[in-house]
């Protein structure tokens, strides 16, 4: 299974960056104001699986996946997942290669160009994210 372990939670994505809930979230953790279930969320690195309870914990801030007496819950889970993959043909363990990754970003990166002005720096931010994302996948995150 690949499913970007290594990843953050909050991985760069330049529609959503820019709404104040997470700038003022990040501002907030690099002021050292957050507390330590609300700073889950700016892990550098989320868990490599998650299994919540969600009637007992609804804001999934405790992870159960590493429990023995959530271990058969988890491989149920696993396998009900590998099924749903196999049946629905998914290729999300299998990631683009970089020529596909270009070419279809480079639409998107074009259009916003094409608005020229401030866009321009826009589509530099988005350019950044992609390379990122290049960088973490030849790194196997």
């Amino acid at each position: 299974r690949n499913y970007y372990p290594k990843r953050p939670y909050l991985q760069p994505c330049a529609y959503k960056d820019k709404k104040e809930i997470l700038t003022a979230t990040r501002r907030l953790f690099a002021a050292g104001k957050l507390n330590r279930d609300q700073s889950l969320i700016m892990a550098a690195i989320r868990p490599k699986e998650e299994l919540y309870d969600l009637r007992a914990d609804p804001f999934e801030l405790h992870n159960l996946a590493g429990r023995e007496s959530h271990a058969a819950t988890l491989g149920q889970l696993r396998e009900t997942l590998d099924r749903w993959i196999k049946e629905t043909g998914d290729r999300g363990e299998s990631p683009e290669p970089d020529a596909m990754y270009d070419s279809d970003m480079a639409v998107y990166v074009d259009a916003i160009r094409r608005r020229g002005g401030a866009m321009m720096q826009h589509a530099k931010v988005i350019q950044a994210n992609i390379a990122l994302m290049k960088r973490w996948q030849a790194e196997g995150k």
